[in-house]
Formats: C-alpha cells, sequence, structure tokens
C-alpha cells in the first residue's frame, strides 16, 4: 500500500531537487545585505523564517516532481524513459534516470506521495505566515502548489505547451527569490530583483538538460517542450545562455555593490568562480549526452549558486 524510501526517492528526482533551496539562498542574501546597509542584523524570527521558506520551497518541488512522475506515468510519456525499463538489445543499460510510475511503481502510490508532500509543504507554509504574520501569503502559496501540480496535471498541462522555461523564471526567480526577502525583511529591493533574475536563469538548465535528452521521444506523446521547437543546438544554447546570463548578473551585482571599485569587488568576483566551473562541466556533459553526470552536475550548480551569492552579498 505504501510506497518504500527507494520508490519514493525514485519518483521524487532529487537530482532536480537540488534545486529547491537556491532562490530561498539568494533571496535570504539579499535580505542580509538589506538589513546590513540599514545598520540592522539578523535575529532569530529571521533564521526561523529563512529555514520555513526553504522547507516549503522543498516540498512544494517535490509535489511537483512526484506529481510529474504520476501524471507522466500514467500518460505513457515516460514509457522507456527509465534505466528500470532494462538493458538495449546490445545488452548496454542507457544513460536514464530511475522513474517511478515508469519504473513499475504502482501509481496510486506515488499519488498518495505527492498528496503527503502538499500536506507538508501547507502546514510548513502556514507555520511561515504564522512565525511572520503575512497571512496573505497563503494565496501565494496556493498558486505555487496549482503551478506544481498542472505542470503536468489536468488536460492541458502547461508542461507540454513549452511553458516550462516562464514557470521556472516564475517560480524559482520572482516568487522564490522576492517571497524569501519580503518575508524576511518586509520588502524588496532592485538587488531582489537581480537575484531573482539569477534564481530563474540557473534553474532553467535542469529543465533544458532533461529536454534535451527527450527531444525526439517528447513530441511523439504529445508533449511539446521549447526543445521541440528550437532543436538540439537551440537547447544547448539556451542552456549556456542562461548560464552565461547568470553569471554575468553576478558580475554586475558584484561591481554594484562595490560601488565600482574592482579592489572591494574581486572578493565576490572570486564567489563566481565555481559557478562558472560548474556551469561549463555541466554544460559539457550534457553535449556529450552523459545526462546522469549532467543532472548531478546541474543540481550542485544550482545550490552552490544560492551559497556563492551569500559571498557575493556579503563580502
Amino acid at each position: 500500500m505504501f510506497i518504500t524510501l527507494r520508490e519514493y526517492k525514485d519518483a521524487l528526482r532529487p537530482s532536480a531537487l537540488l534545486c529547491s533551496p537556491t532562490p530561498v539562498l539568494i533571496g535570504t542574501a539579499v535580505a542580509l545585505r538589506q538589513l546590513f546597509d540599514q545598520g540592522l542584523g539578523p535575529d532569530v524570527r529571521f533564521w526561523l523564517t529563512a529555514l520555513l521558506c526553504c522547507l516549503t520551497a522543498v516540498f512544494i518541488h517535490s509535489t511537483c516532481n512526484l506529481a510529474n512522475d504520476y501524471f507522466d506515468g500514467i500518460r505513457g510519456t515516460d514509457e522507456g524513459r527509465s534505466s528500470l525499463s532494462g538493458a538495449g538489445a546490445d545488452g548496454s543499460v542507457p544513460d536514464l534516470p530511475r522513474r517511478g510510475v515508469a519504473g513499475g511503481v504502482e501509481p496510486r502510490k506515488v499519488l498518495l506521495s505527492t498528496y503527503f508532500n502538499i500536506l507538508m509543504a501547507c502546514l510548513a507554509g502556514l507555520i511561515l505566515c504564522w512565525v511572520t504574520g503575512h497571512w496573505w501569503m497563503i494565496l501565494v502559496g496556493i498558486f505555487c502548489l496549482l503551478g506544481a501540480w498542472f505542470y503536468t496535471g489536468g488536460k492541458h498541462p502547461y508542461g507540454y505547451r513549452a511553458m516550462g522555461e516562464l514557470s521556472i523564471m516564475i517560480f524559482f526567480g520572482l516568487v522564490g527569490v522576492l517571497a524569501t526577502q519580503y518575508l524576511e525583511t518586509g520588502s524588496i529591493d532592485r538587488h531582489g530583483f537581480i537575484g531573482a533574475l539569477v534564481g530563474g536563469l540557473i534553474c532553467i538548465p535542469v529543465l533544458e538538460i532533461n529536454n534535451y535528452r527527450d527531444i525526439d521521444a517528447d513530441p511523439l506523446a504529445g508533449k511539446y517542450t521549447l526543445s521541440s521547437f528550437i532543436g538540439a543546438k537551440g537547447t544547448l544554447i539556451l542552456m549556456g545562455s542562461c548560464y552565461a546570463l547568470a553569471v554575468i548578473l553576478g558580475i554586475v551585482e558584484s561591481w554594484s555593490l562595490s560601488g565600482g571599485s574592482l579592489a572591494a569587488a574581486w572578493p565576490r568576483l572570486l564567489c563566481l568562480l565555481p559557478v562558472l566551473v560548474m556551469a561549463v562541466a555541466t554544460t559539457i556533459a550534457s553535449c556529450r549526452n552523459r545526462f546522469s553526470r549532467a543532472f548531478a552536475l546541474s543540481g550542485y550548480t544550482d545550490l552552490l549558486t544560492g551559497f556563492c551569492w551569500l559571498g557575493v552579498c556579503l563580502f
């Protein structure tokens, strides 16, 4: 009746889940900078808010991943896309991820797990509203959960209509970063909007790797991603461009926060170097069709970006 831990992990898509804390980390970095500029500092409530924002983001994203596994699985979209499907005719096992429903897990188990994650997201979100006093943020939480569900759910999933990139910019960028900053400080500023752009851009390549891998199979299943229209080469260019723009925005923000002084900017610029290295490694792995490695690297790149943005804002 209940899903096993291994089946839950397969359906959860943990590599993609690594980007969940990224917008919260970026929003927290911007919020800290805002407080320090005002001569203030973080208190216990600030850190509790940051923790609850992170938990809420993780549970909403996990809801999306589990719902994707369920709906793609029952529609047959993921058919043959799991390493659990077995070896090919030549005996080799393709470089494919493990899936829940497509890997043979009973759909009802994955659906129940999705409901559980919705419940946990609601619980974390309600506690967050109680701690901050911003009860109207419940509407934002509902909007995020609906976005997670209808990405692949419903009669007309927007994830099947080349809107995945836009949804990432909205949920991982604008909503994730700006909501975190607002809940922690009570306001947002231009640094928050720059961080929001970075949060969205740095997370888009996770989707592009998935779309690039399935670029031929998706249209056959009735799923039309942006990659279906721009082609394989265009997808790789888009992925590299998102990484490049995120790093460029980081450079611009570092220069701005340093008052145009190179001597003051170089510690911040050094914080961006690990992100650049990881982004290049992820892009190379994708070009070589090493998808498992590319997925893992992209997740670590996103997480690393969140921590590095703390350095950009605070040094």
